[in-house]
């Protein structure tokens, strides 16, 4: 993400003539000339690489979630504190599954815009992918409410 913001944003202020297409640094001394072509394509790549990176990220935190599991499986505690750790390491699985989600319908979008010929043919798939992505991903973070008991209104 270190890279990835400040070429989007680059992008974002010359694609609206907010900052003109030639700024001088004056660390530099000279003008730089900002192609708006280059730089949606390289926030577009540090996006696809952050994406990658994170998938990593992930893969170490499951490695560690499996050791903390097998260290609460070996001890026989039934205590308060034991009930505590076992709660937060099931809040850390679905942290975890939700990060894999997000992640995985990011992926095909941030592939489909680093892809230097744009190929509108995609489109259409990458949006109903990240439709079905926002809806797996926002229905976990949003359960729908238990439904109401039956019984009586007093």
């Amino acid at each position: 993400m270190l890279a990835y913001f400040p070429t989007e944003q680059l992008y974002y202020l010359r694609i609206h003539d907010i900052i003109p297409a030639a700024v001088t640094l004056p660390v530099l001394g000279k003008a730089v000339v900002l192609n708006t072509k280059k730089l949606s394509l390289a926030s577009s790549r540090f996006y696809l690489a952050y994406i990658v990176l994170e998938f990593f990220r992930l893969k170490e935190r499951i490695g560690l979630l499996y050791a903390k599991q097998m260290a609460l499986s070996k001890t026989n505690a039934n205590s308060a504190e034991a009930d505590a750790e076992k709660t937060e390491l099931e809040h850390s699985w679905e942290a975890y599954t939700l990060a894999t989600a997000y992640n995985t319908f990011r992926f095909p979008g941030a592939l489909h815009w680093y892809v230097v010929p744009y190929d509108p043919r995609f489109d259409s798939f990458i949006f109903s992918f990240s439709l079905r992505g926002l809806y797996v991903v926002g229905g976990a973070l949003n359960p729908d409410p238990e439904p109401p008991k039956a019984g009586l209104d007093g």
